[in-house]
């Protein structure tokens, strides 16, 4: 299967991406961000603290969880990342507090800004978790189609599983995010899926996959989700995912029946 899909309207800048628990622990941080920093091991981060991935101190990582608490969103926030060549990059960044449907705190989006692009070049400044979720899959299916060589659907496949766990580790911690990459694999390996998941991040081996065995993959991770976490709160998440991955995209899947029983 060789398909093709469209993607336009992605911000200009250059995005990581860290998200944490309520506790201020990191869940996942995204495979760009890792690679820069070199910490893309065989090790996953999720439950390790926040200050050990940025690279900064305890007591800096512990006050800006509690600020983020506090104020529900910072800005402008200068934190200087520590790449792997030795050099340190200065980076501008946004944290927000997220909130389930009840309103309590589930964790923290830390989203870095890596491109020294002057602020009227910027898209629309981050300011709630949607937006995250928004730049987030934008980066995901532009990266995901330029560097990593994925198809337009399985970039898409890896914003929603990556989306997916995300909310699994907040919710119902990383026991239950490792189950679920448990899940992942099995399942890639019963259908003789190019899919392996390893470490939180979904990777294909070759492009083409057929349909069916697509359709039966997405069935049985998000399955797995809807019975942890409910219906609704998984519908909800995959559905923001589904509106910020483009009309093209958007559109192959939904001719291909992959947007299982998730239609408004």
């Amino acid at each position: 299967m060789n398909q093709t899909g469209s993607f336009s309207g992605a911000r200009t800048e250059k995005l990581a991406f860290i998200f944490t628990n309520a506790s201020g622990n990191v869940i996942f941080a995204d495979r760009g961000y890792l690679q820069l920093i070199g910490d893309l091991s065989d090790r996953s981060v999720s439950g390790e603290q926040l200050g050990n991935i940025l690279n900064v101190d305890s007591e800096s990582a512990e006050k800006l969880v509690a600020n983020t608490w506090r104020s529900r969103r910072l800005d402008q926030l200068g934190i200087p990342i520590h790449t792997m060549d030795g050099t340190i990059l200065n980076s501008m960044g946004t944290s927000i507090a997220t909130r389930d449907e009840s309103g309590s705190i589930i964790g923290i989006d830390l989203v870095l800004n890596l491109s020294p692009i002057p602020t009227e070049a910027n898209a629309a400044p981050i300011q709630t978790h949607a937006d995250v979720v928004k730049a987030f899959v934008e980066n995901t299916m532009v990266e995901g189609g330029r560097q990593y060589s994925r198809t337009f659907l399985q970039s898409y496949l890896v914003a929603q599983v990556e989306v997916i766990q995300i909310l699994l580790s907040r919710i119902s911690g990383v026991a239950a995010r490792n189950a679920f990459e448990m899940v992942v694999n099995n399942v890639a390996k019963s259908k003789a899926l190019p899919i392996s998941m390893q470490c939180g991040h979904l990777e294909f081996y070759r492009k083409d996959i057929n349909i069916q065995d697509y359709r039966g993959f997405i069935n049985s991770i998000i399955g797995y989700a809807v019975d942890v976490l409910g219906r609704q709160v998984v519908k909800r998440e995959v559905l923001m995912v589904d509106k910020f991955i483009g009309s093209g995209t958007l559109e192959l899947i939904s001719q291909m029946d992959l947007r299982i029983f998730l239609t408004e």
